[in-house]
């Protein structure tokens, strides 16, 4: 029999350990994006509570009014005015756009009227069309004409264009602004026009350099001239679909990058108080703009169409049914979903504290669970700043520094807490037993107030344990190796 701490013994651990590390970080990869993807999959009981009570969508032969909507991607609310967009304002709102707050979940809320969740699209990986009615859709039912000027990505045309619309993609703001004049002139009644600038500066330099100022100044400048050269049959909204933090990134509930300003401008609102309708859901941002087009709104919104320049705001009795629907839903999923997720956290977690008490002391799996403990550790400690959607900045710096975090808390306590005997199935305790408690300890905030945080943060960050706890080990078990062979 051979001795389990003899050097020979030992000289088949470290590979062992590095196989046990391959394997497990494949894994927590693979769980990584498969949770990210997913995390789109359609909602089916959501969307069914809405659509047993849609909304008729009577067809009408009056020709809708003309309508541009201008997206300025990533300014926020702007408190600090340093947008003018000129005269001749109608109308202005704080908007929340609800969570998350990332670009294409966003759009499909203004085009759709109904909550990201509902439509089951929770981040930019969505591929595909809109999940429910569109306001291109409404408009081109009345006969309209509906026109896309994008500038950095084709989302919205994605989601809500059809194959007789008008579409430019530019990498230029003004060269898309150039297009949409000319979409204007050949008669279109519905427009979008979407600039990337400010958004690129929010990500590559923050919320509160100079840069972002300056972008946002320069679309600006893009709106007030596109205005300038407009008929005057035109009412123009201009608006965001979320904010970024100071130091940049979107994606969570902060308020900086939840609630943006909205606004509409047309030259007879000149010298006029605009109308404020004070912060209202995104929503409502649907029916409002189709009010202002003369078309029905789309058939599943849960909003209220907001008066922009007479009258009061209108709430379609379908919409508040809706609503209702949606709320009851949603509250027995999640209550469902925390109950799955914590059980099945515990239930792992136990299996993997039984695998280790066989044949091992108890001491073992006691200094095995410190491991995943340093790992969740070093990651809160590394990460300056509250762990929520937004710290992405971009994905890649939120990986970076999770998995900096992970490493250093692991690798610490491994080497403070593990042996040199302890044989390569301490790395797969470790890692299992990783997985496992932050299920159970993610999964009560399925129900909480942003169940956004935990499905598309911390529960697919549960991959970078199995890779950071195995790293931490493998470097260990190497290190006791070397020691052994060239001390003894």
């Amino acid at each position: 029999m051979r001795d389990e701490t003899s050097p020979a013994g030992n000289r088949t651990r470290p590979l062992g350990t590095l196989a046990v590390a391959l394997l497990a970080s494949a894994a927590g990869v693979g769980w990584t994006r498969w949770c990210w993807r997913s995390a789109n999959a359609p909602q089916p009981e959501l969307l069914a509570a809405l659509k047993a009570r849609r909304s008729p969508t009577p067809a009408s032969a009056t020709p809708p009014s003309r309508v541009l909507v201008v997206v300025i991607d990533g300014l926020g609310y702007d408190p600090a005015g340093v947008v003018d967009l000129g005269g001749g304002r109608c109308w202005t709102a704080r908007v929340d756009m609800g969570t998350p707050t990332l670009s294409r979940p966003d759009y499909h809320v203004i085009l759709t009227g109904i909550p990201q969740r509902a439509a089951g699209i929770m981040n930019n990986a969505h591929q595909g069309v809109a999940r429910a009615d569109t306001l291109a859709a409404r408009v081109r039912s009345q006969g309209g004409r509906v026109a896309w000027a994008l500038n950095g990505v084709t989302w919205f045309h994605d989601l809500a264009g059809a194959p007789r619309d008008r579409l430019h993609f530019s990498e230029s703001a003004r060269a898309a602004a150039e297009d949409l004049l000319r979409g204007w002139r050949e008669g279109a009644s519905f427009g979008v026009l979407h600039l990337m600038a400010v958004d690129d500066a929010g990500h590559e330099r923050g919320g509160a350099s100079p840069e972002y100022a300056d972008a946002a100044r320069r679309m600006a400048s893009v709106v007030r001239d596109l205005r300038a050269r407009l008929t005057d049959d035109t009412l123009v909204f201009v608006g965001a679909d979320h904010g970024h933090l100071p130091r940049g990134g979107h994606g969570g509930p902060e308020p900086a990058v939840r609630f943006t300003r909205w606004q509409a401008f047309h030259p007879r609102c000149s010298g006029r108080r605009p109308r404020d309708s004070g912060t209202i859901p995104a929503v409502d941002l649907a029916p409002t703009l189709a009010r202002s087009l003369g078309v029905s709104a789309p058939a599943l919104h849960l909003g209220t169409a907001r008066a922009v320049e007479g009258g009061s705001d209108r709430r379609d009795p379908g919409a508040a049914l809706r609503e209702e629907a949606y709320a009851s839903t949603l509250r027995s999923l999640r209550r469902r979903r925390a109950l799955l997720a914590v059980g099945s956290g515990l239930a792992v977690l136990a299996l993997a504290v039984q695998l280790g008490l066989r044949g091992a002391r108890r001491s073992r799996v006691l200094r095995a669970a410190l491991v995943p403990a340093g790992a969740v550790l070093g990651w809160v400690l590394w990460v300056p700043r509250p762990l929520s959607l937004s710290t992405m900045g971009s994905q890649n710096q939120f990986v970076r520094e999770s998995l900096r975090g992970m490493v250093l808390g692991a690798t610490l306590l491994a080497l403070l807490s593990l042996r040199r005997e302890d044989s390569p199935r301490g790395a797969l305790l470790a890692a299992v037993a990783g997985w496992a408690a932050v299920a159970a300890a993610t999964g009560g905030g399925l129900g909480g107030l942003h169940p956004t945080e935990a499905e598309l943060v911390w529960v697919p960050a549960m991959g970078f344990l199995p890779v950071a706890v195995t790293m931490a080990l493998a470097v260990e078990r190497l290190w006791c190796h070397l020691r052994a062979r060239y001390t003894r």
